[in-house]
């Protein structure tokens, strides 16, 4: 169980849910799943972007051996 003092966050900045955290927000404890502050929620969607680029296969190598399949991009 972790314990963060966000004293500085808007009530409501966060999901309060059956989560594996607590929080202080203005001296009253909740306890979150995941924070849902802009920073974290782009931060997450960044890695999920990551993620799924991985799965992907590589694009083809074409464009570095013939030139013409790529004029048209």
């Amino acid at each position: 169980m972790h314990h963060f003092v966000f004293d500085f966050a808007k009530p409501g900045a966060f999901d309060i849910t059956n989560g594996a955290s607590t929080v202080t927000i203005n001296s009253v404890e909740h306890k979150v799943d995941v924070c849902v502050c802009k920073n974290c929620v782009e931060i997450r969607a960044k890695k999920r972007a990551e993620e799924e680029k991985r799965k992907l296969p590589p694009p083809p190598p074409c464009c570095h051996y013939h030139h013409h399949c790529c004029q048209h991009h």
